[in-house]
């Protein structure tokens, strides 16, 4: 056995006895006390010391070279490395490493649950890479922490695998993320009932190392939230007007440079503190939005002080787009589904600044969410969309009426794609079909191909079906019954009814030639909009010509082909179950790792899944 990942020392390699560890948050925070590894309110500190719990016969399933390059590991000498297995799965302390594990609070659906904690993670410490960069070391699913509650500490592999996945599949897509280096699986197995539903299983346990330069969030700063009324709980930490203030003063120190030098007021360093979180959080839901992206668990616990996308659960990506798509079976009311994201976030932050009003009064932090929370998300969202349509000028709203403006032409889109049933991403990836200078050619092609990316009609009922048999839809109907005054909620349910209402009266080829109608009307809109980026030189071929190329390469650099897909991590997910075969997990990483690069071979991993096929209609829960 080696403990060395880059046996000659040379490159970016480092021994990983060498990894540069400085533990900063255990100098700076205050640390439990008590030794004691057992379930337990924690007060007055932000985190416990705990060793990681061995698991059996750890194994390597896949690897990110990025990831692990961040914190100077090659990738050389990774495989078959049982030193690295052995890190990286619990059962061995890296040189330098001081385990722990962070208390922190949160509102779970709507409602504050008190102290919840690192239930499975664990903090290794915080490694300098040799470009000088902060990068917090974690394991998840790596044993028994104070915070573990009535669970075991342990993650299982599906839910292991997908949060990997998913941490390398966003960070390739452009979208801020935590990383993750490495998922390993054992032969330690744990009982799991995954839907809920009485018939639980036994699973193989997974050990992930996650990356960050930080994994504070959101709830680590309610440890001192007061007493709740509606849920009867409290921070560990109530009252504690000393602890928020070191939290915020080591954030700011750490993770906020720019804020750190500014020779200005305490109190005015507070409010760029929390107008930095602002904008960030922003725009990181902009990009959810414009990729299709649904977290699924949006709790105050599982959102980054810096912006990143934290704690990959029951998401999903969209594939025929639906504005009240939810990937988590149990969110049965809807909190967290893809419209609702945007709104969700600003309620979130709102909780954030709550805890934050002894150091930054409320009407401060008001000021600064309604300055800049939508209008940031505004402005980013519309430019991600634009990007993705290939539109160079922007129309805003009162300018040059006589063409669809920018929100319009994309509030249409979406309109189209949900009225037919069409894959987001496909949809969006195919627009680069369409070329000003073979307009008529090009305009039909695209027609056909946005055709096949739209669903039959027997497809839209299914859908249809499975939306208003869900918990939401019924929870929806019920309140509509008790209630007199409707909001913007049931008035798009009771469209949405009537859409499958008139959906029953059709036959396939009536639908069809509907379809067809709609999405030829929103191209006409579009086509204006194309011809207006090229209105000065719109007689000059050769300008033409080298406009339409440049227009296709920035689309495809902004449109990706392969998107982590449900049904496709599951397949890799049953391979190693099944089989104990790690190449379709590997393949699939290898095949996120170049989003946005078209490979002949990989044609099947950008088709839609099969509604008839139970196997790609996959559903996910909070099990894990």
């Amino acid at each position: 056995m080696s403990n060395y990942i880059d046996r000659d020392g040379g490159g970016y390699g480092k021994s990983l006895i060498n990894l540069n560890f400085d533990n900063q948050v255990l100098k700076n925070l205050p640390i439990d006390p008590i030794e004691d590894n057992s379930c337990r309110c924690v007060a007055d500190a932000c985190f416990s010391r705990v060793k990681p719990t061995p698991v059996l016969n750890p194994r390597l399933v896949c690897y990110s070279k990025s990831a692990l390059a961040l914190i100077d590991i090659s990738h050389e000498a990774i495989d078959g490395n049982d030193f690295l297995i052995q890190c990286f799965s619990g059962n061995e302390i890296l040189p330098g490493s001081e385990t722990a594990a962070h208390c922190y609070c949160g509102h779970q659906f709507g409602v504050f649950a008190g102290q919840l904690g690192d239930g499975a993670a664990i903090y290794l410490g915080e490694i300098i890479n040799q470009n000088q960069e902060r990068w917090e070391l974690q394991l998840k699913g790596a044993g028994l922490t104070p915070y573990s509650r009535s669970a075991d500490g342990r993650k299982v592999l599906r839910s292991s695998l997908r949060e990997f996945l998913c941490c390398e599949a966003m960070f390739h897509l452009g979208i801020p993320t935590t990383r993750s280096g490495s998922c390993i699986i054992s032969d330690t197995k744990v009982e799991r009932d995954q839907f809920y539903d009485g018939n639980p299983k036994l699973e193989p346990c997974a050990v992930i190392t996650r990356l960050a330069p930080t994994f504070l969030r959101f709830g680590s700063f309610e440890i001192v939230k007061p007493f709740d009324n509606e849920s009867e709980r409290a921070g560990p930490s109530s009252g504690n007007e000393k602890i928020i203030q070191t939290m915020v003063d080591f954030t700011i120190k750490f993770y906020f440079p720019s804020i750190q030098i500014l020779n200005v007021p305490r109190s005015e360093r507070y409010r760029k503190f929390f107008e930095d979180i602002v904008i960030k959080t922003a725009k990181l839901v902009a990009k959810w939005q414009a990729y299709g992206f649904v977290h699924g668990v949006l709790n105050t616990d599982n959102m980054s002080i810096l912006g990143l996308t934290l704690d990959y659960g029951p998401y999903g990506f969209i594939d025929r787009f639906d504005r009240d798509f939810i990937p988590n079976t149990s969110d049965t009311e809807g909190r967290y589904r893809y419209r609702k994201q945007p709104e969700i976030c600003l309620w979130n932050l709102k909780k954030f600044s709550e805890v934050l009003a002894k150091l930054l009064p409320l009407n401060e932090s008001e000021k600064v969410l309604n300055d800049f929370y939508y209008p940031t998300y505004q402005s980013e969202y519309i430019d991600l969309m634009l990007s993705k349509f290939g539109i160079v000028k922007k129309i805003p709203k009162g300018d040059h009426e006589e063409l669809m403006n920018d929100e319009e032409l994309i509030e249409k889109f979406l309109d189209v794609l949900e009225q037919t049933g069409a894959d987001y991403t496909n949809s969006l990836r195919n627009l680069n079909i369409l070329s000003l200078s073979n307009e008529e050619n090009s305009f039909s092609e695209l027609l056909n191909v946005l055709l096949e990316q739209s669903s039959k009609l027997d497809e839209m009922k299914k859908l249809y079906q499975q939306f208003f048999s869900s918990s939401f839809a019924f929870s929806t109907w019920w309140r509509t019954q008790i209630q007199n005054d409707y909001s913007n909620e049931d008035m798009q349910f009771f469209e949405k009814y009537a859409s499958y209402q008139k959906l029953k009266e059709m036959d396939p080829k009536n639908f069809e030639e509907e379809c067809r109608l709609k999405w030829i009307q929103w191209l006409m809109y579009y086509i204006d909009r194309l011809k207006f980026d090229i209105e000065e030189f719109r007689n000059d071929p050769e300008k033409v010509s080298e406009h339409e190329s440049n227009k296709k390469k920035r689309m495809n650099e902004k449109n990706p082909l392969y998107i982590l897909r449900n049904h496709l991590v599951q397949k890799a997910i049953e391979k190693i179950e099944n089989d104990d075969d790690f190449g379709e997990a590997r393949k699939l990483l290898k095949i996120l790792e170049n989003p946005y690069e078209a490979n002949e071979d990989c044609l099947q991993y950008t088709l839609k899944p099969n509604l008839n096929d139970a196997n790609q209609c996959i559903k996910v829960s909070c099990s894990s």
